[in-house]
């Protein structure tokens, strides 16, 4: 009886020590496993981070606008049709502003997000800069009104785009600082420091120079997001300013002409000779400034709405960017009509009022 017992207890302990060793030997394989996939997985984030910023700098940063490839996409928008809603036609954007926010889309929480932020922020900047480009462009190879709808209108599309993206569109933007160099080139040239070249050690001139001449790196860090609404709202100012000063030049002309003489004459109380001697206040022309105003009016104000509305199908934004010409148009009239009750007589007013009424009257007819 006691052998069999031995015998049990052998083959149990036997049994046990060959379960632990397999115990041990599988989690030895998982944590093995584990590291190989934790290796694998941090080297398929380094691939995926350099093929995500290879392609945004070729055909993003270092995209180069030419002029026909731009004048045909151009034309392809002319035929398309023009939206700067969510539903615009992924075809019709701007080839590298479609790299730029395709590779943002498919990098999106696979990669660390730290490192997604500094990538999404610089590609933002960049993009940015090369619709400005781009739109720069176009106002001198097509028109200056298309190359202002087109920034505008892309503008718009990357800020759309770029709200699903929950995070801040921070980057660091990295320089080389040459200041030290420059020090120590001066320092190495003064003829007082001639003796220091034949030294020998850590103290001669050339070995003090090289040291010193190192660059530094300067970091500045930089909202992507921000560079962008400051690029969309300079954008916006110049499209307006344009238009207004383009179907309104002789008045707004006339206007900046008289606020000089009628600033001297409030500060001065010198009456209203100096400001009525000037030939450009005299009836006769007012009225030609009148009518110059409103063949400028009828010839240009439809070809602006009309680009508006290839680019936009959008009622709103079609207002936000059309209502401030109106509004520009209408006040510069209004001031000359201050004007004529403060410096003309009624039968002076009675001559130009019927031009400044018809233009106002053509205004709310083409509007």
């Amino acid at each position: 009886a006691l052998v069999i017992r031995d015998e049990i207890l052998i083959d149990f302990d036997q049994r046990e020590s060959a379960e632990s060793i397999e115990r041990g030997s599988q989690e030895a394989n998982k944590e093995a496993v584990k590291t190989a996939l934790m290796k694998l997985a941090h080297d398929c984030q380094e691939r995926i981070i350099y093929l995500a910023q290879k392609v945004i700098y070729e055909e993003v940063l270092m995209y180069r606008t030419e002029g026909e490839r731009l004048v045909e996409y151009h034309q392809a928008i002319s035929e398309g049709s023009g939206s700067g809603s969510s539903d615009a036609s992924f075809s019709l954007w701007y080839p590298p502003m479609k790299t730029g926010l395709l590779i943002l889309s498919k990098i999106y929480r696979i990669v660390d997000m730290k490192v997604f932020k500094d990538i999404a922020g610089g590609t933002v900047s960049s993009l940015t800069g090369v619709l400005v480009a781009a739109g720069k462009y176009l106002k001198v190879s097509v028109s200056a009104l298309d190359g202002h709808l087109f920034l505008i209108k892309h503008l718009l599309i990357l800020r759309e785009q770029l709200d699903p993206f929950q995070i801040e569109f921070t980057h660091n933007d990295r320089k080389l600082n040459f200041s030290s160099t420059v020090t120590a080139i001066k320092k190495l040239a003064n003829p007082a420091n001639g003796l220091g070249l034949f030294r020998i050690g850590s103290s001669n001139a050339l070995f003090q120079a090289a040291k010193d001449s190192l660059p530094s790196v300067d970091e500045i860090e930089k909202d992507a997001r921000q560079e962008m609404e400051d690029a969309l709202r300079d954008g916006f100012k110049e499209f307006v300013a344009f238009s207004a000063d383009l179907i309104a030049k002789p008045l707004m002309s006339f206007i900046a002409k008289s606020k000089p003489f009628r600033d001297f004459e409030e500060g001065s109380g010198s009456g209203k000779g100096n400001f009525r001697a000037q030939a450009f206040t005299q009836v006769e022309r007012l009225i030609e400034t009148f009518e110059e105003s409103e063949k400028l009016f009828q010839s240009f104000f439809p070809k602006i709405i009309n680009s508006v509305n290839l680019y936009f199908d959008n009622r709103a934004t079609i207002e936000i960017l059309v209502n401030p010409i109106v509004q520009i148009v209408f006040g510069e009239v209004s001031e000359v009509e201050s004007l004529l009750d403060e410096e003309y007589s009624s039968q002076e007013i009675r001559m130009v009022k019927p031009k400044m009424e018809k233009m106002v009257e053509i205004f709310k007819e083409v509007g």
